[in-house]
């Protein structure tokens, strides 16, 4: 049975605080601790929070614990960080997360290019991904749904849409938008506040296997959440391509103080070539210089 999988991120007020990370010093790596929340225990166990559970009377009271827990985050400074699948891949592909165990303890690793506190708040984003599932992980189980800690409600419907291919020798790019509808006749979704989802990712994916764990879902599409219609029986989120989300040029002109020496005046302020995949070339020359030989 194909199984569907939606992952909608939900926005929160919790404060996020990341702290350099001892897992490389090259890399601009940083971390989250995102474990779950401790004992409270004796006053000689923890300290602080004991005493974060005494209120001025000296009546114990449940302690308040500000921190995220969990594995479903997602994070934004300028842009969302990408998730990837290993410690490899998140040193190379700045603006991206990895989730990861240091320590016995949950971390949630970022790469980004500064430290997190010279970001204004105004470009920083958290939220939490909520996961919904087209049927049951397992259908002699049906109330079982967790994924990665999280219970995933059985509201997707099964998605249908087309894929179409960017006409390379003309060279346009289709901007590939898709939608998903889910049910909303408990009225998950009518609490627009809280479903703030303008402009956050969602990650569509799917498994074929029986009895799937959530590394068994594939991602097939995603993209930035483009607008949503809300009834008393369905929510419909139409989704764009997150390439319509770059802000910087794919090139940058020819000017002298970005090569470092003279060029010809006839090259100087046109785009720099672009050449995608591979391409067999002579020796490009600018004023007796070589800058490229293949």
């Amino acid at each position: 049975m194909i199984n569907f999988l939606a992952e909608i991120a939900e926005r929160f007020e919790t404060l996020i605080l990341p702290t350099p990370s001892i897992v490389d010093k090259i890399y601009n790596i940083y971390e989250i601790d995102i474990d779950a929340r401790p004992e409270r225990g004796t006053q000689e166990e923890n300290f602080w929070l004991y005493y974060a559970s005494i209120n001025d009377t000296d009546e114990a009271v449940s302690p308040f614990y500000d921190t995220f827990t969990g594995t479903q985050i997602m994070l934004y400074f300028g842009q969302y960080l990408r998730p990837q699948l290993n410690m490899r891949d998140l040193f190379q592909t700045p603006y991206s997360m990895f989730i990861t165990e240091i320590g016995g303890r949950r971390k949630c690793l970022i790469n980004i290019t500064r430290h997190p506190w010279l970001w204004p708040e105004h470009s920083t984003s958290f939220e939490h991904v909520i996961p919904f599932l087209s049927n049951a992980l397992k259908p002699d189980n049906p109330s079982y749904n967790i994924l990665r800690e999280e219970n995933a409600q059985t509201l997707l419907e099964a998605p249908n849409f087309t894929v179409r291919l960017s006409d390379n020798i003309a060279g346009i790019t289709l901007n590939q938008g898709f939608s998903v509808t889910l049910h909303n006749n408990n009225g998950f979704f009518d609490d627009e506040r809280r479903m703030n989802l303008f402009n956050t990712p969602l990650y569509l994916k799917k498994a074929a296997v029986e009895n799937p764990q959530y590394d068994d879902f594939i991602m097939i599409r995603d993209g930035l959440v483009e607008n949503t219609n809300t009834n008393f029986d369905r929510i419909t989120i139409n989704v764009a391509d997150k390439f319509r989300a770059l802000e910087n040029p794919v090139y940058r002109v020819i000017k002298p103080r970005h090569l470092g020496y003279e060029v010809n005046d006839a090259a100087e302020n046109r785009p720099i070539p672009l050449v995608f995949g591979t391409v067999k070339m002579r020796p490009i020359r600018a004023c007796s210089h070589y800058l490229i030989e293949t």
